[in-house]
């Protein structure tokens, strides 16, 4: 395993899971599980573009569809059900 590997893994497990917990129980403190759990499908979102700019890896475009729609899939989750009652609540012209 060369220098740079070695270095890798040990970021991977000690400062960024420390972070990642840190940040994730200061979310639990703030809001309902119900709203932070879906977030924790985010991990491939920042594990994809983590690798893109730490080691350069290029993002081909199917990746880029699944982050998208990834994306898509949380914002509907998280906030499907608040457009929903703003669209419902519009005035109708008739």
């Amino acid at each position: 395993m060369d220098n740079r590997a070695l270095l890798s893994v040990l970021f991977q497990v000690y400062p960024n899971t420390l972070f990642g917990y840190w940040i994730w129980n200061s979310l639990l403190r703030q809001y309902p599980v119900s709203t932070v759990a879906p977030l924790s499908l985010l991990v491939p979102v920042f594990g994809i573009l983590g690798s893109m700019m730490i080691f350069g890896e290029h993002i081909s475009p199917q990746k880029i569809l699944a982050l998208l729609l990834i994306i898509i899939g949380l914002t509907m989750g998280l906030y499907g059900q608040r457009l929903v009652q703003r669209v419902q609540s519009l005035p109708r012209k008739c």
